[in-house]
């Protein structure tokens, strides 16, 4: 693609008041007047008027619209000089139509076509509103010619990277935010809208191309102002569609160590479930075990009344026993109240004597008979 819009053909068009004398000026006089119905120019030129019908001739594929070819001098204001901006003139006496450089369009032309399309009179339209007619059709005319030239390559690679765009070309701000999904904070990031460092250095960070192209938050974007992107923007948008994998892989980590965070916090969601329904339903047990204690005339039990493993041993088959519906034995019955009895009672003297002989360190008051039976036990195997 063609990207020099620093020419000829794109500068400031303005509107002259009326021909002179120059050598252009003075053909232009002479060939309106021929193909006019008055034999004398300063009648003939009241004859014409601007259609509002542009043409941009940039790049020689282009096909002319049938209205410049018709002229048989596509490229050529009507006096012969070469042009780029083709502007349509008729004629309102005889109907001929032709077209004029920028050059040649004058303010006389513009003002009968103003006047129609707005009804004022000649004396209520301003130079800024001549001005402001070429401008509009200028701009127009520009945007469609480049579209037709390249808006298919352009409409195609824009539409490839404007999701990654606003994903990679982000400034990573200092502020975070709780993402209530992800159960964590993440850094807040913004739109970048300005490039950093130099293209095409490593360290160079371009500017979004959406934001740039066509973002609703953007009011300057260059879709709406100038209805086609800058060189600038295309130079960005073909090097993000040159490093589009180096992108995709990017994106594609960042998207897995999410992934990741999600599927961690569902099988913690789902261990906590399995959790908390396995906690209600030994809660129920517990419940229901006591109730079935107090109807033995039985002291409630588990496993954390055990101060070794043959007591441990003991109370799984007593409480096995009772939820069978057996009935313990009479020394059963005596062994599982003494044991009962040990997580509650204190410590003996007998106990806590031979727990200073082997250097215990703790308190003393807060031991039971069950806890100090542990202590002597852990104490015994480490002297050993």
């Amino acid at each position: 693609m063609r990207m020099n819009w620093e020419d000829n053909a794109s500068r400031h068009v303005a509107a002259k008041r009326q021909l002179g004398e120059g050598r252009w000026d003075k053909i232009l006089k002479r060939k309106l007047t021929e193909i006019s119905d008055a034999d004398d120019y300063e009648d003939a030129k009241l004859e014409w008027r601007v259609t509002g019908r542009c043409w941009w001739a940039r790049g020689l594929s282009r096909e002319a619209p049938h209205w410049v070819a018709q002229t048989n001098h596509s490229g050529e204001c009507l006096c012969g000089h070469i042009i780029v901006y083709h502007f349509e003139i008729e004629n309102t006496e005889n109907g001929t139509v032709e077209c004029l450089g920028s050059d040649h369009i004058t303010s006389y032309l513009i003002l009968r076509g103003l006047m129609e399309e707005t009804g004022l009179t000649e004396s209520e339209i301003t130079e800024e509103m001549i001005q402001q007619w070429i401008s509009v059709r200028v701009k127009s005319m520009k945007a469609e010619a480049w579209w037709e030239e390249n808006g298919e390559e352009f409409t195609e690679n824009f539409n490839l990277v404007k999701d990654m765009d606003l994903r990679v070309n982000v400034n990573v701000t200092s502020k975070k935010y709780y993402d209530k999904t992800l159960k964590m904070n993440r850094p807040v990031t913004k739109i970048r809208k300005r490039s950093m460092g130099k293209f095409p250095m490593p360290s160079y960070k371009m500017a979004s191309i959406v934001w740039r192209w066509n973002h609703p938050d953007n009011q300057k974007n260059q879709k709406q102002i100038h209805g086609f992107p800058n060189d600038k923007l295309i130079a960005d948008l073909h090097w993000f569609v040159h490093q589009i994998e180096t992108h995709k892989e990017t994106l594609r980590k960042q998207d897995a160590m999410l992934d990741a965070r999600l599927e961690v916090l569902q099988d913690a969601e789902v261990r906590f479930k399995d959790i908390l329904v396995e906690s209600i339903k030994n809660r129920e047990r517990d419940e229901a075990f006591k109730a079935l204690c107090e109807a033995q005339n039985l002291p409630y039990f588990d496993l954390s009344f055990a101060a070794n493993t043959w007591e441990e041993s003991f109370i799984r088959d007593m409480r096995l026993r009772l939820t069978e519906g057996r009935d313990l034995t009479e020394k059963q019955a005596e062994t599982l109240w003494k044991i009962v009895k040990g997580m509650t009672e204190p410590a003996t003297d007998r106990q806590i004597n031979y727990l200073r002989r082997l250097g215990y360190r703790g308190d003393f008051g807060l031991l039971t008979k069950q806890t100090a039976s542990r202590e002597i036990d852990m104490l015994v195997a480490i002297t050993k």
